[in-house]
This record gives structure tokens, C-alpha cells and sequence, in this order.
């Protein structure tokens, strides 16, 4: 017999869920799932842009690394005054056109290595990653992280990846040097307006251009969504299903499997519970401390 166990809780910044976990489980026509998730990736792959799915993705890997990220007070390169630092956008593109080289290969043998780079260089654990093509046909690519890297340190980082390939032996044949200018920063100092910047920018739609083959955006494993905090609701979290019904009862909903209810880990501080704040806090430190 398939009884009723507890309800296990999923948090994320901005949605608190529960599903109910059964002594027999839950079975799923797993055929059906992935004959259907093979025709959304092949309906998406065709319309260039982010499916739903996808773009619930992005979004908590964005809403996450807002949350860990504590803005950071570094010194100018002149020993001359502070700034603060909260976030960045960092822009990443090639300097010759990109030809019949394809964007599976200049994600693994150029994005992939400047990744790694600026991991073991710079620390950059937490990032979130997204690649379009230009008007001139050429992929691209923009990264947020909460890690500060001086802007010429990025171009010098870029280039030196860039040095092996076609792209920067076509243009030191043009300009007989080797220091394009194929990056550029945007410092996002403000907490509120960074997280709808950071959104809106990664969600648009560019028509008229050519499709990117492949991936379309990535996060370090830290932002993941198969990170995301979940926990047993027993002991002393028994009652938190029942708590946040009633505290949320405007936004609380019923979905096919689990009961849920949009909310923010910030907005809303001082109607949550205080025990699931301490829970959730202690994961945003794990998450931030982890390389």
C-alpha cells in the first residue's frame, strides 16, 4: 500500500515548494518524458531562443549568485581611493570573423579554457554564462560573476586564449599585434537594479540572427539548479507546510505535484520562519564558500 510519508521542501530564492514523498514512490512515464523533452530542445534549437524551462533555469542561477554575492569595497589600481563592488558583466568576443570554425568549438577551446582560467587565477567559483551571435554573424559571449577582475586583466586572460587560434593569427596579419580589443566590462554596483538588468538582458531575443549552435548559456556547478536547497519538512520543520500556508495564504497555490508559493527570500524576511531563514542562510554561506 502506498502510503503518505511527509512533504519534502524545496526553497530557492524566489519559490518555496512541497511534494509529498510516498512509502512507495511516484512513477513516471519516463518515455513519454524524454520523447517530450527531445522535441521541446528540437522546437527551441529551431526558434534560437531559451525555452521556459531554460529561462526558469537561468533565472535562479541569477537570483543565486545575487544572493551570495556581497558587494566588496576594492582599492583602485593607482593606490588612489575605493570602489564598490557588487557584480559584473563581462563581454567576450572574437577579433576576426569567425568564418567555418563552429560555436561548439569556440565554446570548448575558448570559452571552456577562459572559464578555467580566471577559476585558478582570479577564484571565480560562482558565474553564469550566455552566448549570441552579432550582426556580423560571429558568436559572443556575456558572463556575470560576483568576483572582481580588472578589465585589462580580462583582455589579457581572453587573449591569451585567443593567442593559439585562427582568430588572432588573422588579426596580427591586419594590425601586426597581438591585443585586440575583444572584451569589455560593465560594473553593476546596485543590488535591485543589477537583478533586473542581469534578467532582462540574458531573456532577449534577438531576431533576424543567426541561431547558436549548442548551448546557449551555463553556470558554474555552485548556481546549478539541481543545487537548490531540499530538505525532509520532519522534526522541527514538520509544521512548515502548514506555517507557510497560512503566513503566504494570498500566494500559496496547488500545482500537479507539489504545493507551492512565490515569495522572496528578502522581501518577504520578516514573514518567514525564523528557523527557515537560519536554514537557508547557512546554505547561501556553504554555496559562497565553495570552490
Amino acid at each position: 500500500m502506498n502510503t503518505y510519508l511527509y512533504e519534502k521542501c524545496f526553497l530557492t530564492p524566489d519559490m518555496i515548494s512541497f511534494s509529498p514523498v510516498w512509502s512507495e514512490g511516484k512513477r513516471y512515464n519516463s518515455d513519454t518524458t524524454r520523447d517530450n523533452s527531445m522535441n521541446n530542445l528540437q522546437a527551441n534549437e529551431e526558434k534560437n531562443y531559451l525555452s521556459f524551462k531554460s529561462t526558469l533555469k537561468i533565472r535562479y542561477a541569477i537570483r543565486l549568485l545575487t544572493q551570495i554575492a556581497k558587494i566588496q569595497t576594492c582599492p583602485n589600481l593607482n593606490g588612489k581611493g575605493s570602489f564598490n563592488f557588487y557584480l559584473n558583466m563581462i563581454t567576450l568576443t572574437l577579433p576576426a570573423p569567425q568564418g567555418s570554425i563552429t560555436d561548439k568549438e569556440v565554446k570548448k577551446y575558448c570559452l571552456d579554457r577562459f572559464l578555467t582560467m580566471i577559476r585558478r587565477r582570479k577564484g571565480c567559483s560562482h558565474y553564469v554564462w550566455r552566448a549570441e551571435s552579432q550582426s556580423n554573424g560571429n558568436i559572443h559571449f556575456h558572463i556575470i560573476t560576483n568576483t572582481y577582475i580588472h578589465y585589462e586583466e580580462v583582455q589579457k586572460f581572453w587573449n591569451t586564449v585567443l593567442y593559439s587560434t585562427p582568430f588572432m593569427q588573422y588579426f596580427y596579419s591586419k594590425f601586426n599585434h597581438y591585443n585586440p580589443p575583444t572584451t569589455h566590462i560593465k560594473s553593476l554596483r546596485n543590488k535591485e537594479k543589477a537583478i533586473d538588468y542581469i534578467v532582462k538582458y540574458v531573456k532577449k531575443e534577438k531576431e533576424g540572427y543567426r541561431m547558436i549552435e549548442g548551448r546557449k548559456y551555463g553556470c558554474s556547478q555552485s548556481l546549478s539548479h539541481s543545487n537548490r536547497l531540499n530538505f525532509e519538512c520532519v522534526d522541527d520543520f514538520q509544521r512548515l507546510p502548514y506555517d507557510i500556508s497560512v503566513i503566504f495564504q494570498d500566494r500559496f497555490q496547488y500545482g500537479k505535484s507539489a504545493k507551492y508559493t512565490l515569495m522572496s527570500m528578502e522581501k518577504d524576511n520578516k514573514r518567514i520562519p525564523k528557523h527557515l531563514k537560519e536554514k537557508y542562510n547557512n546554505w547561501l554561506s556553504e554555496i559562497r564558500d565553495s570552490n
